[in-house]
């Protein structure tokens, strides 16, 4: 079975992962891949760097600047293509500062993936486990070759050699750090923090609250199997550029890993088809609903989830309501939120949902199919036509437009404005890499983040600057 985030290829859960270099030209990476569908309660966290000094300056007197970009993580689209006939033939994406990015696999030559990583992540390095592919080849991710619907979509070829072979005391460099040394890889992160993303929400919208960004928060992970198409029709050749696989079946794992709000809040997610087509554009699919034949829902103990369901929306929209309320899955409201109790395992929502063979149909006459997923969002105290989105990110026609405008809502549909606050453009909710530790309950962000304030201020890119500058003692204790 093979499954992606948001794009075509395995995903491997690897808590502890080294690659090896063997000198008679045998790669061997020992992994433990887990199909990241499965019931997944605890997300691994990297520690960060601690400050010891508290900033009592709040969100209060911090204002964004008009075009700050509340959207850390940038999507990219990215296509491979090998020189080099290459089929089932593994491959990892490490970014430049060693992070696994994701695992993936060229099939007939070619692999196209969506993925969302921080905005400092410059460039990514190919590492394989096949001898085929030649090692420590990078994409540049400043060099897109078009943009569509605020993506970043590149397209690279990677060389494939089967001659290749690692020469003794042969090194190989990445440009900014040094990943390959000698016979063995130097210390890549064993984190999937680019894998799943966190999402953090604030839940009073319109009004706005203490900005612990706790009222809930939410990992995420999406996948895709795929399969050989069927019904090929009689004299018609697989269609060059589009592989030779077509997607399934979707599936999402959203764990809750923390829910700090007096509301009974829903949570939802938006899906989203695209063509690829074989001349090389991307159309829109605007009837997704066509393809899907069947959906099913699951919590961490396996039975059926109550108040999830598929809404299909007469402009074509088609939503996930992961739970209605925060009660369907669980026993009770506050969780993992307070300072001085125990760090308990998180609420695992999965579901699935099979694609009918319109997939193939599409497949043969040169469009493959691909889908992705809105970031989460929040409905608020259950009610459905209360939306929480990630500051940018469009509400669905089920959302109450009338509250637009209203309280501290500064959204303007008509200029893509949304979900950011009247007098400081503050956002409702923020997506971050997995291993970003939320503040404790009632704890403004900007205090247990000192560098928050100024990273916001300066309108700077680098996420790294405050993300790993925390107070200990105002977040919360994982371990």
């Amino acid at each position: 079975m093979q499954s992606s985030f948001q794009c075509f290829y395995f995903v491997g859960e690897q808590k502890h992962l080294k690659l090896y270099f063997i000198m008679n030209a045998k790669i061997l990476i020992a992994t433990t891949l887990l199909i990241a569908f499965g019931c997944r309660q605890e997300i691994v966290v990297q520690k960060a760097s601690t400050t010891t000094v508290e900033n009592t300056n709040t969100s209060k007197g911090t204002v964004a600047p008009v075009n700050f970009k509340w959207q850390f993580l940038q999507e990219y689209l990215i296509t491979l293509n090998s020189d080099t006939l290459l089929d089932n033939v593994p491959f990892n994406f490490y970014g430049n500062d060693g992070n696994l990015v994701y695992s993936g696999v060229m099939n007939f030559g070619y692999s196209t993936c969506n993925i969302r990583l921080p905005r400092d992540v410059q460039f990514l390095t190919v590492v394989s486990s096949n001898p085929k592919i030649v090692p420590g080849q990078t994409i540049d991710l400043n060099k897109p070759t078009f943009t569509y619907n605020g993506k970043t979509v590149i397209k690279t070829n990677i060389t494939a050699d089967k001659l290749w072979i690692k020469k003794p005391n042969q090194a190989i460099f990445n440009p900014s750090k040094q990943l390959f040394k000698g016979d063995e890889i130097l210390n890549l992160w064993d984190a999937n923090e680019y894998v799943y993303t966190r999402t953090l929400f604030e839940d009073l919208w319109p009004s706005t609250a203490d900005y612990d960004f706790n009222d809930m928060v939410v990992d995420n992970l999406n996948t895709f199997s795929l399969r050989n198409p069927v019904n090929q029709p009689s004299g018609v050749n697989r269609p060059a550029g589009l592989g030779n696989k077509v997607v399934t079946q979707l599936k999402g794992t959203y764990v809750v890993q923390a829910n700090g709000a007096g509301f009974n809040n829903g949570l939802a997610v938006q899906l989203f088809g695209e063509h690829y087509n074989q001349d090389g554009s991307i159309a829109p699919i605007n009837d997704v609903s066509n393809y899907i034949s069947n959906f099913k829902f699951t919590n961490s103990s396996g039975k059926a989830n109550a108040g999830a369901t598929v809404e299909y929306l007469p402009n074509g929209e088609v939503v996930i309501i992961i739970f209605a309320r925060i009660n369907d899955v669980k026993g009770s409201i506050f969780q993992n939120t307070d300072a001085n109790t125990r760090f308990g395992l998180g609420d695992t929502i999965n579901f699935t949902i099979d694609l009918n063979t319109k997939v193939d149909q599409d497949y043969w006459n040169g469009k493959l199919c691909n889908f992705r997923y809105s970031h989460p969002f929040l409905l608020q105290n259950g009610d459905r036509s209360i939306e929480i989105h990630v500051a940018g990110e469009k509400p669905t026609m089920m959302a109450n437009t009338a509250l637009f405008g209203t309280g501290e809502d500064n959204t303007n549909l008509a200029v893509g404005r949304t979900y950011v606050s009247k007098r400081q453009n503050f956002p409702w909710a923020l997506t971050v890499p997995s291993n970003f530790i939320w503040a404790t309950e009632k704890v403004d962000l900007l205090r247990a983040y000192p560098n928050f304030s100024n990273w916001i201020i300066n309108n700077k890119q680098n996420i790294n600057e405050w993300r790993f500058n925390k107070v200990d003692s105002l977040v919360k204790k994982i371990n």
